[in-house]
């Protein structure tokens, strides 16, 4: 082969190569352009949701619509919260009723009531320690007073301690009305209960032990002062206290306020069995 020949085919063979490369370069530019065109399209279809979705937020009917489902979650979630805090409530206040309930001595045989009775007749009663004794636990002191002076007390809560004694005296002589007229209307109208029929009571080794004042606030009045009060009650007849036995003491837990120079019950509660 001649060497024109030869040059001749070697331009022809890079020609068909050239020829071949800018084919590929069309297609792959094709190719890119569909690749461009699809993602314009994507890119307007979102542009497009995203400017009906502004256009919807902006229109007054959907947002008085979402107002009102709001509005309508908020109102659900505090009808359920309410309903729940009161569930609650009443759950806490039935264990309490409940553990009052248990707390009481079970099984109590309870002495005939002799409404008449003259207590000072059962020699078993008369030597008993019927005294009164005050204690006031922060000066380590505890002795005998005279129920009628009351002269040994502190005046600072002497009236307070007579109305404890009064109490419990009206109790003794079963003297029903005297021993409602100890309670208060703060009392009264906060679940405390007048007693229905009082007879006799032979209570002994009874003691008020001065506990300063409570912490709960009471109306209208000048002082109140708190007191652990027990005692034993011999044939008890349950018309004074019905959640003890006889010749076994339950502390009860008193409040006494002060109105107009009178002293009168506002709390009164009993603690634990075996206190």
């Amino acid at each position: 082969m001649s060497s024109k020949l030869k040059k001749y085919k070697v331009r022809v063979d890079n020609e068909k190569t050239e020829a071949k490369k800018a084919s590929e370069s069309n297609e792959t530019e094709a190719d890119n352009a569909i690749s461009r065109e699809e993602a314009e399209r994507i890119l307007q279809a979102s542009a497009d949701k995203d400017s009906k979705k502004e256009k919807k937020n902006k229109d007054p009917k959907t947002r008085n619509k979402r107002i009102v489902i709001t509005a309508a979650a908020i109102g659900l979630a505090f009808i359920i919260l309410y309903y729940g805090i009161t569930a609650v409530g009443n759950a806490i206040k039935k264990k309490i009723e409940a553990d009052k309930e248990k707390d009481k001595p079970s099984h109590i045989i309870f002495f005939a009531p002799d409404y008449d009775e003259d207590i000072e007749k059962d020699t078993g009663y008369i030597d008993l320690d019927r005294n009164f004794y005050f204690e006031d636990p922060s000066y380590g002191t505890k002795y005998a007073y005279d129920t009628d002076t009351l002269d040994e007390v502190s005046e600072s809560y002497r009236t307070c301690v007579r109305t404890v004694t009064d109490f419990l005296m009206s109790a003794i002589r079963g003297d029903t009305e005297g021993v409602n007229s100890c309670f208060s209307d703060y009392y009264l109208k906060n679940g405390g209960k007048l007693k229905d029929k009082v007879a006799p009571q032979k209570l002994y080794d009874i003691v008020i032990s001065y506990d300063g004042e409570p912490d709960g606030a009471f109306p209208n009045t000048g002082e109140t002062r708190a007191f652990w009060v027990e005692y034993k009650i011999r044939m008890n007849n349950g018309t004074f206290r019905n959640d003890m036995g006889s010749n076994c003491v339950r502390k009860e837990y008193v409040c006494v306020s002060v109105r107009e120079g009178k002293g009168e019950i506002d709390f009164l509660t009993v603690y634990k069995t075996g206190s």
